[in-house]
């Protein structure tokens, strides 16, 4: 049976329900109000009703094993005022694309929340301004508009406030508002301003032990060289790959230079000091090579 009608229902007593100008008794069928109500006021033989408006007063429960319904459209809105619980599922937006202006969650405040674009990112906005995006690998601001790290919760040079997974006490942290702390283990390694990098600890750097002829590498900042056995030469790689002041130390650790010297070469068209080549030739010489960071090599 079905019920369809704009006008609402009201109880004149007890015992009498009024839909449409026609009277209910509960208990009492009556065609010609379309609608049976049991004894109880419990609506009856109903399998499909269409109300166009319901006003409900008191709670009430509804009880489905099938799927609920609201609305038929995408300008329709539905308003919930206090808690809404969901027990278990989830909730899915049917077409979560969407845009700064047009957001899939909105927050309350008109054009703050979120939306997905196709690209797979999350999009988050405030005030219609894209200020973040996440995917699977990232999350970071986005041109035009800088992503902060609010320093005024509890970072320090110890405390990084922004950490690397698995381990909290090793990031980056602040000394102050124009110093940024490099932190491992609750540590502070170093310390970075806008005019030095300053190590807090001490700092071994790596050393090469070579024997026989060399390709210098970019990580190669000690070359011990063994020249008791025959004469080496030390290949420089480009000097570009480095910045500018970037150093490379190669020293003569035998002793024996002066009868098997070192010779540095320049990678291809670049100069060592305004000549293709350079010699180590006395016992124990050492030079400290520093790239200009484009053609040239110099040694100082």
């Amino acid at each position: 049976m079905s019920y369809s009608s704009s006008h609402s229902g009201s109880w004149i007593d007890d015992a009498v329900y009024k839909v449409a100008s026609q009277y209910v008794t509960p208990g009492v069928a009556s065609s010609s109000a379309a609608l049976v109500l049991d004894a109880s006021k419990n609506i009856i033989g109903i399998n499909n009703m269409t109300i166009e408006e319901l006003t409900i007063a008191s709670s009430s429960i509804l009880y489905s094993s099938g799927s609920t319904i609201f609305g038929d459209d995408g300008t329709d809105t539905h308003q919930f005022t206090g808690s809404v619980s969901i027990q278990s599922g989830s909730i899915t937006l049917g077409d979560p694309f969407g845009s700064a202006t047009s957001l899939s969650i909105n927050m309350g405040k008109s054009g703050s929340g979120w939306y997905e674009n196709g690209s797979s990112e999350v999009v988050y906005v405030i005030n219609g301004n894209i200020m973040a995006t996440s995917t699977e690998d990232y999350f970071g601001g986005v041109t035009g508009n800088k992503f902060y790290i609010d320093w005024k919760y509890p970072a320090s040079s110890t405390n990084p406030v922004w950490s690397f997974r698995g381990s909290g006490t090793s990031g980056i942290g602040l000394a102050d508002y124009d110093k940024t702390s490099l932190i491992a283990s609750g540590s502070e390694i170093a310390r970075i301003t806008t005019q030095s990098f300053e190590h807090k600890h001490s700092v071994s750097y790596p050393t090469t032990e070579v024997s026989e002829s060399y390709e210098l590498r970019p990580i190669d900042y000690y070359v011990d060289v063994d020249t008791d056995p025959t004469s080496c030469s030390i290949q420089l790689f480009d000097a570009s790959l480095v910045p500018n002041g970037w150093t490379s130390n190669i020293g003569d650790v035998a002793f024996s230079a002066s009868v098997n010297p070192i010779t540095i070469i320049a990678s291809s068209s670049q100069l060592i000091n305004n000549s293709a080549s350079a010699s180590l030739t006395g016992d124990g010489d050492a030079a400290t090579l520093k790239s200009n960071g484009t053609e040239a090599w110099y040694i100082r």
